[in-house]
């Protein structure tokens, strides 16, 4: 659970969301090491924010952090 915190603190200080924080997502090599599989692809987001002021950007940037958080508490509840 630590390295999964680690990673999506990693990810969000990158300015990135992961949005589907989900076992399924995810995969534990043989050394114990966690590989996330992103929830999306950047060119999926392109043009996402045309028009947007910039404080409406940031408020929806925080939110999918903000839900990352949620969903990673939600899953330690549920599997640890």
């Amino acid at each position: 659970m630590e390295q999964l915190g680690y990673t999506v603190s990693q990810m969000h200080a990158a300015g990135l969301t992961w949005a589907r924080v989900d076992p399924d997502n995810m995969v534990i090599d043989m050394e114990d090491n966690l590989w996330i599989i992103p929830g999306s692809h950047p060119w999926e987001h392109e043009g996402k924010y045309d028009g947007w002021e910039a404080s409406e950007i940031e408020r929806a940037e925080q939110r999918a952090k903000d839900e990352d958080l949620r969903a990673l508490e939600e899953f330690e509840e549920r599997f640890w």
